[in-house]
């Protein structure tokens, strides 16, 4: 007589519980995820060594570029200008376009006192630009929740 807990033969390593298959796919997908990561990892090498050479150029260049903008921050926003060199002409577009907030008692009476005091947000120049001496330290606190840093080192001499 055939035990009804028995696997015909052929599937007895064929299926797994579930228990071990959802073991092993975490296994998978975790090693597939160190595959991934391993790969974006080399190609930030790479190109940090590839461009290393241009970092002070490309630091210089936009030191340069905020120079020419800034040539015309007085001028009326709508205005292109057209300076030049010897060898080359700059385009200077007119300001884009940001959204500005001219109303905020509306939107403090609309979305109420707490949603409002949620969604504020201000910068350490604004609290400081108050005059209250002392403000600013009492109401603010140094938390971790800036960006990580980041350096890539070859792990073998690079060809």
């Amino acid at each position: 007589m055939r035990s009804l807990n028995r696997k015909p033969p052929g599937q007895a390593f064929a299926l797994m519980p579930s228990k071990t298959q959802s073991k092993f796919d975490a296994i998978k997908r975790k090693q597939l995820e160190e595959l991934a990561r391993a790969a974006v990892i080399d190609e930030a090498g790479r190109l940090e060594l590839k461009l290393a050479p241009f970092k002070a150029d490309l630091k210089r260049l936009e030191t340069l570029r905020k120079a020419i903008r800034g040539w015309y921050d007085t001028e009326a926003a709508g205005r292109s200008f057209s300076p030049h060199g010897d060898d080359y002409v700059a385009t200077v577009g007119p300001c884009g376009f940001q959204a500005v907030i001219h109303d905020m008692r509306s939107i403090f009476e609309t979305v109420g006192t707490d949603e409002f005091l949620a969604a504020c947000q201000l910068s350490l120049g604004a609290l400081e630009g108050f005059g209250k001496p002392g403000l600013a330290e009492a109401v603010t606190a140094q938390e971790q929740t800036g960006p990580r840093s980041l350096a890539l080192q070859p792990i073998r001499p690079v060809k």
